[in-house]
């Protein structure tokens, strides 16, 4: 029988998204058990959360036939079908694990997501209501509060949103919901309290745009004439229609008016950036980053637009920094670790684990993984990662390239490599 302390360590890497280590102790346990369901559950959550559905309902399936009984099993699967957004059958087993575990409050807080995107928002209050009736849980009062937006009735999810804020005080989401409720009752002073604290939590770039909109709007007086954002309004309008160089000539507008205004620089800089006018791009980013030392969005495109460049080294600095602003950013990471291309395979390899780890469903991670362990000498560590890759993309015609390099050995393999690298920059 494995210690506790196993199961525990493995619980742990599953919560840390360190889904490689999690699955190599998962398939451990279960060689020593191939029935014990504790560990059938947890490797088809990695499963489930790194692409392979089938695997995991294969798992499912089998944990079920040894115990049908078991509410978590029940649990699972309701996880499982809502993820594959087949939501009548996670209701099903999500009712069924409730009838084996009447206190089990993460299957409330589930069924109430299902019937929410069913639109079956009394069935989902009435999930809310029964879940909290064994204690109050954050996660609840947020299905509550969603649930209530989504039925017109905006004083009362205000209500449990700031209910759940105060159970989750570093909850990001959740103050940004607030901030989106606020606004609708048109009350600027709360929805720029909470899109701050949202924005401080975690300085994603669309809470950070909502709040510089919502302190101009607060300053607005009528009759003011046309302003920096005005103008920013008009070169978005003109990006979206894709007419960038048009775009480029308001955003330059905005700017001699307002050479602080942060969405028209970063607008311009991303223009620039898609234009491969890298040191333009450059520029408009670290303006930024003087005017708002927490922009994670400045950071990445500066970093970005350096690598493009080939000064890895000033990408590397770059990058970092974004992934310190916001460490769940998993692009910053992949170009990181694209950066170490050629100087350092073992951080490379770090920063792609990392990525994978973030967003197990993006097939250019795994791709660029076995590129890396490639270098390392692990090439059946690299064929694992170009399968997986044309798991997720059966269309993906560099990881079928890949894999067959490594069956005939050629010397095609390093010019592959050079032809990734320099698709990436």
């Amino acid at each position: 029988m494995p210690d506790e302390s196993t199961y525990v360590e493995a619980e742990k890497l599953v919560k840390d998204k360190q889904y490689d280590l999690a699955t190599v102790e998962y398939e451990k346990l279960l060689l020593s058990n191939p029935n014990d369901v504790v560990s059938l559950l947890g490797l088809s959550e990695v499963c489930r959360k790194t692409g392979d559905s089938e695997k995991a309902k294969e798992l499912l399936d089998k944990a079920l036939n040894i115990s049908p009984d078991d509410y978590m099993i029940h649990y699972h699967f309701g996880e499982y079908y809502l993820d594959s957004k087949e939501n009548d059958k996670a209701v099903a087993y999500l009712q069924k694990s409730i009838s084996l575990k009447e206190d089990h409050i993460k299957s409330y807080v589930l069924l109430a997501t299902a019937y929410r995107r069913m639109k079956e928002y009394e069935k989902a209050k009435e999930a809310v209501s029964k879940g909290l009736s064994f204690g109050e849980n954050y996660e609840l009062y947020y299905q509550l509060g969603e649930t209530q937006y989504l039925n017109d009735e905006i004083d009362d999810a205000i209500v449990s949103l700031e209910k759940t804020t105060s159970l989750k005080p570093d909850d990001h989401q959740t103050y940004s919901e607030l901030s989106y409720m606020y606004s609708k009752k048109d009350d600027l002073v709360k929805s720029i309290e909470c899109m701050n604290k949202a924005y401080e939590i975690s300085p994603y770039s669309r809470y950070r745009k909502k709040l510089f909109f919502d302190l101009k709007e607060l300053g607005r007086k009528e009759g003011d004439v046309l302003d920096a954002t005005d103008f920013f309004r008009q070169g978005e309008y003109l990006y979206n229609d894709k007419k960038y160089d048009d775009a480029i000539k308001y955003l330059d507008k905005s700017i001699e008016l307002d050479s602080k205004h942060i969405e028209s620089l970063l607008l311009r800089g991303f223009i620039n950036f898609s234009k491969r006018h890298y040191t333009e791009a450059i520029e408009d980013n670290l303006r930024v980053v003087e005017i708002d030392p927490r922009c994670q969005q400045a950071y990445y495109l500066a970093g970005k637009s350096y690598f493009r460049l080939k000064n890895d080294k000033k990408a590397i600095k770059h990058l970092t920094k974004a992934s310190e602003l916001l460490p769940e950013d998993d692009r910053v990471y992949n170009t990181i670790a694209l950066s170490y291309i050629g100087k350092d395979y073992e951080k490379a390899l770090e920063n792609i684990r990392k990525a994978i780890n973030l967003y197990p469903r993006v097939e250019e991670y795994y791709a660029n993984r076995g590129m890396i362990y490639e270098k390392l000498d692990r090439i059946e560590d690299a064929r694992k990662d170009y399968e997986k890759a044309l798991k997720l993309n059966p269309k993906y015609e560099y990881a079928k390239k890949k894999l067959e390099t490594l069956k005939n050995k050629s010397a095609e393999i390093k010019k592959a490599e050079d032809e990734v690298i320099e698709g990436y920059r």
